[in-house]
């Protein structure tokens, strides 16, 4: 399965650590054919996607389609990536609230919502906007799609500690279903896709 990971982005970064894939922008595209640097601009021959929405999966509510494209596309980060990581947050919902006080669609602690500048983590669009920058950042930063997931799990200080995803049963079940949640969608027809990417646990 893992060998059509590289449609999707994901590389294998080590030949001695078959657990740790990365994503590399422009290295792939979702449907598994061609695609050069650049959001959204496949390979000359192909058709682009009518509005930059299409790329979204089936199950982004229409409501918030535009904005997390456009999000995704700002912070650099794929947007079905995006879009799995505020499903497994808050299911889209704008006002929920986790029993550890995180908030809001995209569940910003008040202290991270400070320092990436979001006033209100109530108002989905400047959330979403919010957490495509820090969901960037944690990709240019790890260069791991897991390791991104996991440092705005648990913070980026845990996963610099412990050097990869850390050995917290709830940051790699939320690794796990949003890797899962991108790699599987729903194609036109209404069937099933998937990236074949297989996350498995990275050693402590």
């Amino acid at each position: 399965m893992a060998g059509h990971a590289s449609a999707f982005g994901f590389v294998q970064r080590y030949s001695w650590e078959p657990w740790h894939f990365g994503y590399v922008p422009g290295c792939g595209t979702a449907r598994g054919g061609p695609e050069v640097a650049g959001w959204g601009e496949r390979a000359v021959g192909s058709a682009p996607p009518a509005t930059p929405d299409a790329r979204l999966p089936g199950w982004v509510p229409a409501a918030y389609r535009r904005a997390v494209a456009a999000s995704a596309r700002a912070g650099g980060v794929p947007p079905a990536l995006l879009a799995a990581l505020l499903r497994a947050e808050s299911g889209f919902d704008p006002r929920a609230v986790s029993p550890a006080g995180a908030r809001g669609i995209a569940q910003f602690m008040p202290a991270t919502a400070a320092s990436v500048g979001l006033g209100d983590p109530f108002d989905p669009e400047p959330a979403i906007a919010a957490a495509g920058r820090l969901l960037g950042a944690h990709l240019r930063e790890f260069g791991s799609v897991p390791l991104a997931l996991a440092a705005y799990n648990a913070g980026p200080g845990a996963v610099r500690r412990h050097g990869g995803v850390p050995p917290f049963a709830e940051t790699r079940a939320y690794v796990a279903r949003i890797v899962a949640l991108t790699a599987g969608g729903a194609s036109p027809g209404g069937g099933a896709w998937s990236t074949g990417v297989v996350l498995l646990p990275v050693p402590p």
